[in-house]
């Protein structure tokens, strides 16, 4: 009985002992596994995004992690510190931050303290300071970079703007890597202290003098490089000579489209690929989150959300590693939670500080990390930088969105697929020194001199004459400077290659070659870039010449030609409906109806029939009138209307008249471009590799591209100079038209044979300028001078000089100003009308002539027949009641009883007396 009692109880204690140390071996081993990790951000997205890095890696699959996240303001050291102590006590393993300047000294002394690691997400500077061995830095700098690419475009000053502390260590490392040069490094510094009030210290930096303005920026965040290039836009630096290099590594993240047309050059680095398939998938499952669970998905990766995904797989690689070299490494020293330290956290109270024993196991491993993450290749040197890193270089310029034009390794440095710009500080010419003047054989702008027999052989300048050798004369006048006149030796203006060189003029400028160039040179912002120009010397725009078509004459019926077919025919249609409205309104009103006696007594009559309504609206037309006039109230409302719409109608047609019996027209078969394009017998081009070639290559109006399309595609539209464009024209027969200059246009057609015309208006406006190398000191003198000659008249002088006193066509205008009598050709079409009208009146009277003649003939018959019957009754009468007496003029009388009838013989009638 006892043993009964008592085995039951020894069961159920031994049950109770064994659950207890399973249960305790379980907790202690759960325990074991729990990985804790921080974040301390200022934006919900990087949780969202920690958090969902945690959840996609696998490679803690023999681990549970947890994180903890605080929001905070991580300017503020108090609140900072409250942070990281707080999640060290919840015995954290790494944490995570982005460094922010102002506090970021703070993150630096509790990790160095608690040896607590710290993944520092974006660019921090004090990383070069050996004396912070637990932070980790996730992205590598990005100066040494810069200041290759200051070398690569051979600057020699610059300006830097930064806006936090880092700014001026990075500003040291460019002092640093150009101290002992050869070229020392002008650095222009200015600090933003608030981003929202630099539009006086951007004013200012944009009036210093200096023909360029290369400009290296370096921010805190990629907010403040938005607001900054904000600021830029509204003051206005984004044109022309302006060329920036952007810090960070994520420069694909700015909108940097408006500043895509304005003539500015940026460049700046990216990390990450954004092509590549692992960031493609990741950025398809992050916009398929929910953002009622995930705060900030379903928008594009930003690089500090992609570090997020990196520093994950570095913490859990690192921690792969600390298992597969040791199992027992996260085991506790008892079973009873004590763990690592004796303790399952470390706090910032105690004093002695007692720091966290894995903290050096952890960045022991981190230092062996290497894998191919989303950010490149991710692993470290023994100072945990970033090594094998890899930047792409990428850069916008005018009409190029952000292309990759290089890249930027830490083995190889810079790698950039652009032509080098040259040495300018070695290629500065003195003022003082014989100039080489390139330009190019194009009349009138540079000829040849004609040479005597008798006369002295030409060398020298005094070989050519032209505009351009008056012009560069005149220029000369200004200021003293010695030139050499060079004709081009590939004869083109000046375009960009296959491989981003130039040719032509422009080539040998950029080559310096030569040291200006005086020509038709048109200014382009593509040109603008590559050499300095001057104020325009002349104003021009490119138009279509095409052969002169022959004057036509007048024709017979040019008297129709003041008005065109519509009008003539709604005149008619307007004729014939106000005479069929008449009629009617003559027909319907008492007061158009009148009495008349008649040879049959009192007749009630109407004037307005339809013959007389016909005939009184032609003769109002005709501003003659008639002799009939409406009574009415109604009719002669009509016939208001009707003279006052033919006195505007004969005024106006007497108005031009004149002018079409007297101009013999040319009527061109097109009169614009749009005209052009859509016809297909006449072709046409322009000069290859030149500046029209260009406008037509880069222009987005749709008329212009279909333009360039028809031309690309027959390279034999191209011709190589002006001159041959223009024979070509004259020989065409009318089936060419050349594209060129509106000034080069005008001055071909006042040449012999004068058979070519400018038609339509310009499709631009440009103008010529004087060009001279990048920074080169002619250029101010130049462009000083060339605004004299245009106050004081010369430009235009030497225009009127070359362009018309030199012409041999003479003034178009003068031309049309003259009148000459008409000639029998321009009026033969009225004689023949009045010739028409009188024949066919002589017709329509011998019709009526034989219409009454035949008519008259049918009637006496017709009487006489009624005679003879009436003579046959009165005989058969005659016997029975009368006699008759004889004939009296002719004819006879008959007398009856009651009455006599007297019968007469000349007007076949009869009469009755009583």
């Amino acid at each position: 009985m006892a043993w009964q009692t008592i085995c039951p109880l020894y069961v159920d204690i031994f049950l109770l002992v064994a659950v207890a140390n399973i249960t305790g071996l379980w907790a202690t081993t759960a325990a074991s596994r729990n990985i804790k990790i921080g974040g301390i951000f200022d934006t919900d997205s990087l949780t969202t995004a920690i958090r969902y890095a945690m959840r996609t890696n696998v490679k803690a699959n023999h681990m549970i992690i947890q994180e903890t996240v605080d929001i905070i303001d991580t300017s503020d050291a108090y609140n900072l510190s409250s942070a990281i102590c707080s999640q060290s006590a919840m015995g954290i393993f790494a944490l995570f931050i982005l460094n922010n300047p102002i506090s970021h000294h703070v993150v630096q002394a509790y990790s160095n303290a608690l040896h607590l690691p710290v993944f520092v997400l974006n660019v921090a500077t004090r990383h070069q300071l050996p004396s912070y061995p637990f932070e980790i830095h996730m992205s590598p700098s990005y100066m040494p970079a810069i200041t290759e690419l200051i070398n690569f475009y051979r600057w020699r000053r610059i300006f830097y703007i930064f806006d936090s502390d880092d700014g001026l260590i990075h500003l040291q490392h460019i002092y640093d890597s150009f101290n002992n040069s050869s070229d020392p490094l002008e650095v222009v510094v200015r600090r933003v202290d608030d981003i929202e009030n630099t539009h006086k210290m951007l004013r200012q930096l944009d009036q210093l003098e200096g023909a360029t303005r290369n400009i290296v920026v370096v921010m805190s965040s990629t907010s403040a490089y938005r607001r900054l290039l904000h600021k830029i836009m509204d003051v206005g630096m984004n044109k022309d000579h302006y060329h920036y290099i952007l810090g960070g590594l994520s420069i694909a993240e700015l909108d940097l489209r408006n500043f895509t047309y304005g003539g500015v050059t940026i460049t700046g680095f990216q990390i990450v690929n954004r092509n590549s398939p692992s960031l493609k998938q990741l950025q398809h499952n992050w916009n398929q989150l929910s953002t009622d669970l995930w705060s900030g998905a379903g928008q594009k990766l930003s690089y500090d959300e992609v570090a997020i995904f990196d520093s994950i797989s570095t913490l859990l690689s690192a921690l792969e590693i600390m298992y597969r070299d040791d199992s027992n490494v996260f085991s506790g020293a008892s079973g009873r939670g004590r763990l690592w330290n004796n303790t399952n956290s470390v706090h910032c109270t105690p004093y002695p500080l007692v720091s966290w024993v894995l903290g050096d196991k952890i960045v022991k491993a981190i230092k062996q990390v290497n894998f191919t993450g989303l950010t490149g290749t991710v692993s470290f040197d023994d100072n945990l930088q970033r090594k094998n890193v890899k930047l792409d270089v990428l850069q916008l310029s005018y009409g190029k969105p952000l292309q990759n034009i290089g890249e930027w390794t830490d083995e190889t440095g810079l790698d950039i697929r652009l032509e080098r710009p040259p040495d300018m500080d070695k290629t500065i010419i003195e003022i003082n020194n014989t100039k080489i003047m390139s330009t190019i054989k194009v009349p009138p702008f540079l000829m040849y001199k004609v040479r005597h027999e008798a006369g002295e052989p030409l060398v020298g300048n005094a070989r050519f004459e032209g505009y351009v050798v008056d012009l560069a004369a005149k220029i000369a006048d200004q200021f003293p400077m010695d030139y050499i006149i060079k004709i081009v030796e590939d004869g083109h203006y000046g375009a960009l290659t296959v491989n981003g060189t130039w040719n032509g003029m422009m080539g040998e400028l950029t080559r310096h070659e030569v040291d200006l160039v005086i020509a038709p040179l048109t200014i382009t912002c593509m040109r603008e870039r590559a050499a300095d120009f001057s104020k325009p010397f002349m104003k021009t725009g490119i138009s279509i010449m095409i052969k002169k078509p022959d004057k036509q004459k007048p024709s017979v019926f040019s008297f129709m030609d003041p008005l065109s077919q519509q009008v003539w025919i709604c005149i008619t249609i307007g004729y014939v409906a106000v005479s069929l409205v008449l009629f009617f309104v003559g027909r319907f009103s008492p007061y158009e109806w009148h009495s008349e006696d008649t040879s049959r007594g009192p007749k009630t009559m109407n004037t307005f029939n339809l013959s007389n309504t016909f005939w009184f609206s032609l003769g109002a037309l005709m501003q003659q009138g008639s002799e009939i006039s409406p009574r009415s109230i109604s009719g002669r409302i009509v016939g208001t209307g009707w003279w006052f719409f033919t006195l505007i109608i004969i005024s106006s047609y007497t108005a031009n008249l004149a002018a079409f019996l007297t101009i013999e027209r040319l009527l061109p078969p097109i009169n614009s471009a749009k005209d052009l394009v859509e016809q297909k017998k006449i072709q046409y081009g322009t000069i290859k590799s030149g500046s029209t070639e260009e406008f037509f290559q880069r222009s987005q109006v749709s008329i212009y591209r279909r333009i360039w399309d028809v031309m690309s595609q027959d390279t034999s539209v191209f011709v190589s100079n002006t001159s041959k464009a223009v024979e070509r024209v004259r020989n065409s027969k009318g089936t060419y038209a050349f594209f060129l200059e509106s000034v080069m246009n005008d001055y071909f057609n006042q040449r012999k044979p004068c058979n070519t015309m400018k038609v339509g208006e310009n499709l631009d406006s440009k103008g010529y300028g004087v060009a001279t190398p990048m920074n080169s000191p002619l250029r101010m003198p130049i462009n000083l001078a060339v605004l004299v000659l245009r106050e004081k008249g010369e430009l235009h002088k030497l225009e009127k000089k070359w362009w018309y006193d030199k012409g041999q066509c003479g003034q178009p205008d003068k031309e049309s100003s003259k009148t000459s009598a008409l000639r029998l050709s321009n009026v033969s079409g009225i004689f023949h009308i009045l010739i028409a009208g009188l024949v066919a009146a002589m017709l329509v009277a011998l019709l009526e002539y034989l219409f009454h003649s035949k008519m008259r003939s049918r009637k006496n018959k017709q009487m006489a027949k009624k005679a003879k019957n009436v003579k046959r009754a009165r005989r058969a009468s005659m016997r029975y009641t009368g006699g008759y007496a004889e004939p009296e003029n002719g004819g006879y009388t008959y007398t009856a009883p009651n009455q006599m009838i007297t019968f007469d013989g000349y007007t076949d009638g009869y009469q009755t007396e009583i």
